[in-house]
């Protein structure tokens, strides 16, 4: 495993105030840093993806 330790992320004003663009943020920053792809999607869509999947195979 590779650990890449990351400079302390100081959140603006505007992401004191708004947690969810703080950690929009935080996380588009790790995502830059690992060169990651972001995905939108979320647990219960990606439970319904799994399923779907698992279903073909049977």
């Amino acid at each position: 495993m590779l650990v890449t330790w990351l400079p302390v992320y100081y959140p603006s004003q505007l992401e004191k105030d708004d947690p969810k663009l703080y950690a929009n943020n935080v996380r588009r920053l790790m995502a830059s840093e690992g060169n990651l792809i972001l995905s939108d999607i979320g647990l219960a869509e990606k439970r319904i993806y799994l399923a779907t999947l698992n279903e073909d195979t049977t």
